[in-house]
Protein backbone atom coordinates (compact mmCIF):
# COMPACT_ATOMS: atom_id res chain seq x y z
CA UNK A 1 0.00 0.00 0.00
CA UNK A 2 1.20 3.48 -0.80
CA UNK A 3 2.85 5.61 1.84
CA UNK A 4 0.06 8.10 1.22
CA UNK A 5 -2.01 5.98 3.59
CA UNK A 6 0.16 7.22 6.49
CA UNK A 7 -1.94 10.40 6.63
CA UNK A 8 -5.06 8.36 7.31
CA UNK A 9 -6.26 7.25 10.75
CA UNK A 10 -4.89 3.83 11.63
CA UNK A 11 -8.36 2.24 11.54
CA UNK A 12 -9.00 3.56 8.03
CA UNK A 13 -5.68 2.25 6.75
CA UNK A 14 -6.35 -1.17 8.32
CA UNK A 15 -9.82 -1.27 6.77
CA UNK A 16 -8.50 -0.47 3.29
CA UNK A 17 -5.89 -3.21 3.66
CA UNK A 18 -8.52 -5.73 4.80
CA UNK A 19 -10.80 -4.84 1.89
CA UNK A 20 -7.91 -5.24 -0.52
CA UNK A 21 -7.06 -8.62 0.98
CA UNK A 22 -10.70 -9.62 0.50
CA UNK A 23 -10.51 -8.66 -3.16
CA UNK A 24 -7.37 -10.78 -3.33
CA UNK A 25 -9.47 -13.75 -2.20
CA UNK A 26 -12.22 -12.91 -4.70
CA UNK A 27 -9.63 -12.81 -7.49
CA UNK A 28 -8.17 -16.19 -6.54
CA UNK A 29 -11.60 -17.80 -6.21
CA UNK A 30 -12.60 -16.46 -9.62
CA UNK A 31 -9.51 -17.28 -11.65
CA UNK A 32 -7.78 -20.19 -9.93
CA UNK A 33 -9.69 -22.42 -12.33
CA UNK A 34 -7.51 -21.11 -15.19
CA UNK A 35 -4.40 -22.76 -13.80
CA UNK A 36 -6.35 -25.90 -12.90
CA UNK A 37 -8.18 -26.34 -16.19
CA UNK A 38 -5.95 -29.13 -17.50
CA UNK A 39 -5.93 -31.09 -14.22
CA UNK A 40 -9.71 -30.74 -13.75
CA UNK A 41 -10.57 -31.90 -17.26
CA UNK A 42 -8.22 -34.88 -16.98
CA UNK A 43 -9.54 -35.79 -13.52
CA UNK A 44 -13.19 -35.65 -14.61
CA UNK A 45 -12.44 -37.17 -18.02
CA UNK A 46 -14.17 -34.33 -19.84
CA UNK A 47 -13.34 -32.35 -22.95
CA UNK A 48 -11.50 -29.02 -22.40
CA UNK A 49 -14.42 -27.20 -24.03
CA UNK A 50 -16.70 -28.59 -21.29
CA UNK A 51 -14.25 -27.49 -18.60
CA UNK A 52 -14.46 -23.92 -19.87
CA UNK A 53 -18.02 -23.83 -18.54
CA UNK A 54 -16.60 -23.50 -15.02
CA UNK A 55 -15.34 -20.07 -16.03
CA UNK A 56 -18.29 -19.20 -18.26
CA UNK A 57 -20.95 -20.03 -15.66
CA UNK A 58 -19.07 -18.07 -13.00
CA UNK A 59 -18.83 -15.08 -15.30
CA UNK A 60 -22.51 -15.15 -16.27
CA UNK A 61 -23.62 -15.50 -12.64
CA UNK A 62 -21.39 -12.61 -11.60
CA UNK A 63 -22.52 -10.41 -14.49
CA UNK A 64 -26.21 -10.92 -13.69
CA UNK A 65 -25.95 -11.14 -9.93
CA UNK A 66 -23.58 -8.28 -9.10
CA UNK A 67 -25.73 -5.23 -9.95
CA UNK A 68 -28.92 -6.92 -8.72
CA UNK A 69 -27.34 -7.91 -5.40
CA UNK A 70 -25.76 -4.48 -4.91
CA UNK A 71 -29.08 -2.77 -5.64
CA UNK A 72 -31.04 -5.27 -3.52
CA UNK A 73 -28.76 -4.85 -0.48
CA UNK A 74 -28.46 -1.10 -1.04
CA UNK A 75 -29.64 -0.24 2.47
CA UNK A 76 -27.77 -2.94 4.36
CA UNK A 77 -24.79 -1.89 6.49
CA UNK A 78 -21.64 -2.32 4.41
CA UNK A 79 -19.99 -4.43 7.11
CA UNK A 80 -22.81 -6.96 6.84
CA UNK A 81 -22.63 -6.95 3.04
CA UNK A 82 -18.89 -7.58 2.75
CA UNK A 83 -18.95 -10.25 5.46
CA UNK A 84 -21.86 -12.17 3.93
CA UNK A 85 -20.31 -11.83 0.48
CA UNK A 86 -16.97 -13.24 1.59
CA UNK A 87 -18.77 -16.09 3.34
CA UNK A 88 -20.41 -17.01 0.04
CA UNK A 89 -17.02 -16.99 -1.68
CA UNK A 90 -15.67 -19.39 0.93
CA UNK A 91 -18.69 -21.70 0.98
CA UNK A 92 -18.83 -21.85 -2.82
CA UNK A 93 -15.14 -22.70 -3.13
CA UNK A 94 -15.38 -25.53 -0.59
CA UNK A 95 -18.51 -26.86 -2.29
CA UNK A 96 -16.62 -26.83 -5.59
CA UNK A 97 -13.89 -29.02 -4.09
CA UNK A 98 -16.44 -31.48 -2.70
CA UNK A 99 -18.73 -31.59 -5.74
CA UNK A 100 -19.04 -35.11 -7.21
CA UNK A 101 -19.49 -34.00 -10.84
CA UNK A 102 -19.03 -31.15 -13.29
CA UNK A 103 -22.67 -30.14 -12.76
CA UNK A 104 -22.14 -29.83 -9.02
CA UNK A 105 -19.00 -27.76 -9.58
CA UNK A 106 -20.92 -25.42 -11.87
CA UNK A 107 -23.55 -24.80 -9.19
CA UNK A 108 -20.84 -24.16 -6.61
CA UNK A 109 -19.13 -21.71 -8.97
CA UNK A 110 -22.41 -19.79 -9.28
CA UNK A 111 -22.57 -19.40 -5.48
CA UNK A 112 -18.95 -18.21 -5.47
CA UNK A 113 -19.74 -15.71 -8.22
CA UNK A 114 -22.64 -14.24 -6.27
CA UNK A 115 -20.29 -13.68 -3.34
CA UNK A 116 -17.63 -12.02 -5.48
CA UNK A 117 -20.19 -9.93 -7.35
CA UNK A 118 -21.56 -8.58 -4.07
CA UNK A 119 -18.20 -8.08 -2.38
CA UNK A 120 -16.09 -6.09 -4.84
CA UNK A 121 -18.52 -3.23 -5.64
CA UNK A 122 -19.43 -2.93 -1.94
CA UNK A 123 -15.77 -2.38 -1.07
CA UNK A 124 -15.80 0.68 -3.33
CA UNK A 125 -18.50 2.27 -1.19
CA UNK A 126 -16.56 1.60 2.00
CA UNK A 127 -13.28 2.84 0.50
CA UNK A 128 -14.60 6.22 -0.63
CA UNK A 129 -16.28 6.78 2.74
CA UNK A 130 -12.93 6.52 4.54
CA UNK A 131 -11.04 9.28 2.70
CA UNK A 132 -11.56 12.90 1.60
CA UNK A 133 -13.12 13.44 -1.83
CA UNK A 134 -9.79 14.33 -3.44
CA UNK A 135 -8.32 10.94 -2.45
CA UNK A 136 -11.14 8.68 -3.55
CA UNK A 137 -9.31 7.54 -6.68
CA UNK A 138 -6.30 6.59 -4.60
CA UNK A 139 -8.49 4.68 -2.13
CA UNK A 140 -10.17 2.73 -4.94
CA UNK A 141 -6.77 1.82 -6.37
CA UNK A 142 -5.63 0.53 -2.96
CA UNK A 143 -8.71 -1.65 -2.54
CA UNK A 144 -8.74 -3.15 -6.04
CA UNK A 145 -5.02 -3.80 -6.23
CA UNK A 146 -5.73 -6.96 -4.22
CA UNK A 147 -7.79 -8.29 -7.11
CA UNK A 148 -4.91 -8.02 -9.57
CA UNK A 149 -2.42 -9.25 -6.98
CA UNK A 150 -4.34 -12.52 -7.01
CA UNK A 151 -3.19 -13.01 -10.58
CA UNK A 152 0.47 -12.70 -9.61
CA UNK A 153 0.53 -14.56 -6.30
CA UNK A 154 -2.56 -16.64 -5.69
CA UNK A 155 -3.22 -18.25 -9.05
CA UNK A 156 0.29 -19.67 -9.59
CA UNK A 157 0.17 -21.09 -6.05
CA UNK A 158 -3.25 -22.55 -6.82
CA UNK A 159 -1.91 -24.10 -10.03
CA UNK A 160 1.04 -25.60 -8.13
CA UNK A 161 -1.30 -27.02 -5.47
CA UNK A 162 -3.49 -28.49 -8.20
CA UNK A 163 -0.64 -30.16 -10.06
CA UNK A 164 1.02 -31.37 -6.84
CA UNK A 165 -1.85 -32.37 -4.55
CA UNK A 166 -4.93 -32.32 -6.80
CA UNK A 167 -7.28 -29.53 -7.85
CA UNK A 168 -9.61 -30.21 -4.90
CA UNK A 169 -6.86 -29.11 -2.51
CA UNK A 170 -6.58 -25.75 -4.26
CA UNK A 171 -10.32 -25.07 -3.92
CA UNK A 172 -10.36 -26.21 -0.28
CA UNK A 173 -7.48 -23.86 0.54
CA UNK A 174 -9.23 -20.93 -1.15
CA UNK A 175 -12.48 -21.70 0.68
CA UNK A 176 -10.87 -21.96 4.11
CA UNK A 177 -8.97 -18.70 3.66
CA UNK A 178 -12.10 -16.90 2.42
CA UNK A 179 -14.11 -18.00 5.47
CA UNK A 180 -11.32 -16.79 7.74
CA UNK A 181 -11.32 -13.50 5.82
CA UNK A 182 -15.07 -13.14 6.42
CA UNK A 183 -14.45 -13.26 10.17
CA UNK A 184 -11.67 -10.70 9.90
CA UNK A 185 -13.84 -8.31 7.88
CA UNK A 186 -16.60 -8.44 10.51
CA UNK A 187 -14.09 -7.36 13.15
CA UNK A 188 -12.24 -4.73 11.09
CA UNK A 189 -14.81 -2.92 8.91
CA UNK A 190 -16.55 -0.19 10.97
CA UNK A 191 -20.16 -0.97 11.81
CA UNK A 192 -21.29 2.59 11.04
CA UNK A 193 -19.58 3.09 7.67
CA UNK A 194 -21.32 5.88 5.73
CA UNK A 195 -22.51 5.06 2.22
CA UNK A 196 -24.97 6.19 -0.42
CA UNK A 197 -27.90 3.79 -0.63
CA UNK A 198 -28.68 2.28 -4.02
CA UNK A 199 -31.87 0.90 -5.51
CA UNK A 200 -33.11 -1.20 -8.39
CA UNK A 201 -34.80 1.87 -9.89
CA UNK A 202 -31.47 3.70 -10.10
CA UNK A 203 -29.95 0.59 -11.66
CA UNK A 204 -32.69 0.56 -14.28
CA UNK A 205 -32.14 4.24 -15.06
CA UNK A 206 -28.46 3.65 -15.77
CA UNK A 207 -29.19 0.66 -17.98
CA UNK A 208 -31.50 2.70 -20.25
CA UNK A 209 -29.13 5.68 -20.53
CA UNK A 210 -27.42 5.23 -23.93
CA UNK A 211 -24.11 6.99 -23.27
CA UNK A 212 -23.59 5.18 -19.95
CA UNK A 213 -24.39 1.81 -21.50
CA UNK A 214 -22.02 2.43 -24.42
CA UNK A 215 -19.25 3.43 -22.00
CA UNK A 216 -19.75 0.17 -20.11
CA UNK A 217 -19.85 -1.90 -23.30
CA UNK A 218 -16.16 -1.19 -23.94
CA UNK A 219 -15.24 -3.44 -21.01
CA UNK A 220 -17.13 -6.39 -22.53
CA UNK A 221 -15.13 -6.51 -25.75
CA UNK A 222 -11.81 -5.51 -24.19
CA UNK A 223 -11.94 -8.25 -21.57
CA UNK A 224 -13.54 -10.73 -23.98
CA UNK A 225 -10.55 -10.34 -26.28
CA UNK A 226 -8.09 -11.29 -23.54
CA UNK A 227 -10.13 -14.23 -22.25
CA UNK A 228 -10.48 -15.73 -25.71
CA UNK A 229 -6.82 -16.64 -25.20
CA UNK A 230 -6.51 -16.65 -21.40
CA UNK A 231 -9.16 -19.36 -20.91
CA UNK A 232 -6.78 -21.95 -22.41
CA UNK A 233 -3.48 -20.37 -21.42
CA UNK A 234 -2.39 -23.42 -19.41
CA UNK A 235 -3.14 -25.66 -22.41
CA UNK A 236 -1.36 -23.28 -24.79
CA UNK A 237 1.72 -23.31 -22.56
CA UNK A 238 1.67 -27.10 -22.34
CA UNK A 239 1.33 -27.61 -26.11
CA UNK A 240 3.48 -24.79 -27.50
CA UNK A 241 6.22 -24.61 -24.85
CA UNK A 242 6.18 -28.21 -23.65
CA UNK A 243 5.81 -27.21 -19.98
CA UNK A 244 3.83 -28.95 -17.23
CA UNK A 245 3.32 -28.64 -13.49
CA UNK A 246 5.72 -26.10 -11.98
CA UNK A 247 6.55 -24.80 -15.46
CA UNK A 248 2.93 -23.84 -16.08
CA UNK A 249 2.74 -22.29 -12.60
CA UNK A 250 5.87 -20.26 -13.38
CA UNK A 251 4.38 -18.90 -16.60
CA UNK A 252 1.16 -18.00 -14.78
CA UNK A 253 3.25 -16.24 -12.15
CA UNK A 254 4.87 -14.11 -14.85
CA UNK A 255 1.47 -13.27 -16.32
CA UNK A 256 0.06 -12.45 -12.90
CA UNK A 257 3.12 -10.51 -11.80
CA UNK A 258 2.76 -8.20 -14.78
CA UNK A 259 -0.94 -7.82 -14.00
CA UNK A 260 0.11 -6.55 -10.57
CA UNK A 261 2.62 -4.15 -12.13
CA UNK A 262 -0.15 -2.90 -14.41
CA UNK A 263 -2.34 -2.16 -11.39
CA UNK A 264 0.46 -0.15 -9.78
CA UNK A 265 1.37 1.97 -12.80
CA UNK A 266 -2.09 2.39 -14.33
CA UNK A 267 -3.21 4.87 -11.66
CA UNK A 268 -0.18 7.04 -12.44
CA UNK A 269 -0.86 6.85 -16.16
CA UNK A 270 -4.48 7.83 -15.57
CA UNK A 271 -3.36 10.89 -13.60
CA UNK A 272 -1.01 11.93 -16.44
CA UNK A 273 -3.17 11.20 -19.51
CA UNK A 274 -6.83 11.13 -20.46
CA UNK A 275 -8.33 7.70 -19.68
CA UNK A 276 -9.69 7.29 -23.21
CA UNK A 277 -6.27 7.97 -24.76
CA UNK A 278 -4.76 5.27 -22.56
CA UNK A 279 -7.51 2.79 -23.47
CA UNK A 280 -7.20 3.38 -27.21
CA UNK A 281 -3.41 2.95 -27.04
CA UNK A 282 -3.84 -0.32 -25.15
CA UNK A 283 -6.23 -1.61 -27.83
CA UNK A 284 -3.63 -0.94 -30.52
CA UNK A 285 -0.88 -2.69 -28.55
CA UNK A 286 -3.06 -5.72 -27.82
CA UNK A 287 -3.99 -6.12 -31.47
CA UNK A 288 -0.30 -6.85 -32.05
CA UNK A 289 0.50 -8.78 -28.88
CA UNK A 290 -2.43 -11.19 -28.57
CA UNK A 291 -1.77 -13.14 -31.79
CA UNK A 292 1.86 -13.55 -30.73
CA UNK A 293 0.74 -15.49 -27.64
CA UNK A 294 -0.65 -18.31 -29.78
CA UNK A 295 1.24 -17.83 -33.06
CA UNK A 296 4.52 -16.24 -31.97
CA UNK A 297 7.82 -17.60 -30.66
CA UNK A 298 8.01 -21.01 -29.01
CA UNK A 299 11.38 -20.39 -27.37
CA UNK A 300 10.56 -20.15 -23.66
CA UNK A 301 12.42 -16.88 -23.05
CA UNK A 302 10.85 -14.99 -25.96
CA UNK A 303 7.42 -16.48 -25.28
CA UNK A 304 7.55 -15.25 -21.69
CA UNK A 305 8.49 -11.74 -22.85
CA UNK A 306 5.44 -11.73 -25.15
CA UNK A 307 3.24 -13.07 -22.37
CA UNK A 308 4.47 -10.42 -19.92
CA UNK A 309 3.81 -7.59 -22.39
CA UNK A 310 0.35 -8.99 -23.13
CA UNK A 311 -0.52 -9.15 -19.43
CA UNK A 312 0.77 -5.62 -18.79
CA UNK A 313 -1.41 -4.18 -21.55
CA UNK A 314 -4.44 -6.35 -20.75
CA UNK A 315 -4.66 -5.26 -17.11
CA UNK A 316 -3.62 -1.61 -17.49
CA UNK A 317 -7.16 -0.73 -18.55
CA UNK A 318 -8.78 -1.26 -15.14
CA UNK A 319 -8.07 2.05 -13.40
CA UNK A 320 -8.45 4.09 -16.59
CA UNK A 321 -11.89 2.64 -17.33
CA UNK A 322 -13.04 3.10 -13.72
CA UNK A 323 -11.88 6.72 -13.78
CA UNK A 324 -13.67 7.26 -17.10
CA UNK A 325 -16.93 5.90 -15.67
CA UNK A 326 -16.82 7.85 -12.40
CA UNK A 327 -16.45 11.15 -14.26
CA UNK A 328 -19.59 10.42 -16.30
CA UNK A 329 -21.83 10.48 -13.23
CA UNK A 330 -20.11 10.69 -9.81
CA UNK A 331 -23.43 10.33 -7.95
CA UNK A 332 -24.00 6.88 -9.45
CA UNK A 333 -20.39 5.78 -9.12
CA UNK A 334 -21.08 2.71 -6.96
CA UNK A 335 -23.61 1.23 -9.36
CA UNK A 336 -21.53 2.18 -12.40
CA UNK A 337 -18.55 0.36 -10.90
CA UNK A 338 -20.77 -2.63 -10.07
CA UNK A 339 -22.02 -2.66 -13.64
CA UNK A 340 -18.47 -2.34 -14.92
CA UNK A 341 -17.55 -5.41 -12.88
CA UNK A 342 -20.56 -7.14 -14.42
CA UNK A 343 -19.44 -6.15 -17.89
CA UNK A 344 -15.99 -7.51 -17.08
CA UNK A 345 -17.56 -10.88 -16.38
CA UNK A 346 -19.82 -10.63 -19.43
CA UNK A 347 -16.57 -10.23 -21.35
CA UNK A 348 -15.08 -13.24 -19.57
CA UNK A 349 -18.18 -15.31 -20.35
CA UNK A 350 -18.18 -14.21 -23.97
CA UNK A 351 -14.45 -14.76 -24.37
CA UNK A 352 -14.41 -18.18 -22.71
CA UNK A 353 -17.50 -19.35 -24.63
CA UNK A 354 -16.01 -18.15 -27.92
CA UNK A 355 -12.72 -19.82 -27.02
CA UNK A 356 -14.42 -23.18 -26.56
CA UNK A 357 -15.86 -22.86 -30.07
CA UNK A 358 -12.60 -21.72 -31.67
CA UNK A 359 -10.31 -24.17 -29.88
CA UNK A 360 -10.74 -26.93 -32.51
CA UNK A 361 -9.15 -24.67 -35.18
CA UNK A 362 -5.62 -26.10 -35.59
CA UNK A 363 -2.63 -24.54 -33.85
CA UNK A 364 -4.80 -22.11 -31.86
CA UNK A 365 -5.30 -19.91 -34.94
CA UNK A 366 -9.00 -19.57 -34.14
CA UNK A 367 -8.19 -18.13 -30.71
CA UNK A 368 -5.86 -15.56 -32.29
CA UNK A 369 -8.49 -14.44 -34.81
CA UNK A 370 -11.23 -14.18 -32.18
CA UNK A 371 -9.06 -12.10 -29.86
CA UNK A 372 -8.03 -9.59 -32.54
CA UNK A 373 -11.60 -9.22 -33.82
CA UNK A 374 -12.87 -8.36 -30.34
CA UNK A 375 -10.14 -5.85 -29.52
CA UNK A 376 -10.90 -4.06 -32.79
CA UNK A 377 -14.57 -3.88 -31.80
CA UNK A 378 -13.56 -2.57 -28.35
CA UNK A 379 -11.64 0.31 -29.96
CA UNK A 380 -14.64 1.25 -32.11
CA UNK A 381 -17.02 1.08 -29.12
CA UNK A 382 -14.64 3.29 -27.12
CA UNK A 383 -14.62 6.02 -29.78
CA UNK A 384 -18.39 5.91 -30.29
CA UNK A 385 -18.96 5.99 -26.53
CA UNK A 386 -16.75 9.03 -26.05
CA UNK A 387 -18.64 10.90 -28.75
CA UNK A 388 -21.95 10.06 -27.08
CA UNK A 389 -20.63 11.20 -23.69
CA UNK A 390 -19.38 14.49 -25.16
CA UNK A 391 -22.74 15.08 -26.88
CA UNK A 392 -24.61 14.42 -23.63
CA UNK A 393 -22.44 16.93 -21.75
CA UNK A 394 -23.05 19.54 -24.42
CA UNK A 395 -26.79 19.05 -24.22
CA UNK A 396 -26.92 19.06 -20.40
Amino acid sequence: MSTASHALPARAGLTLFALSLGNFMVGIAAFVVLGLMSTITRSLAIDPAEGARLLTYYAVAYAIGSPLLIAGTGRWPRRVVVTVAMGLVGAGSIACALAPSLGGMELARIVTAFGGGLYSPATAAVAVSLVPAERRGWALAQVFIGFTAAQGIGNPIGAWLGYTFGWQTAFLAVGALALAMAGALWRIVPATTAFRATSTSELGRILITPHMLMALLFTVFYVGASYTTLTYLALIVEVRLGLTGSGVAMVLAVYGGMAFVAAVISSRLTDAFRPSRILLTLCALLAVLMPLVTQGPTQIGLAIVVLAAWSLCSWSHFTAQQSRLVTINPESAQLLLALNSSMLYVGIAMGSALASQLLPVPEFRGLAFGAVAQIAIAAVVLMIGDRMIARHRTQS
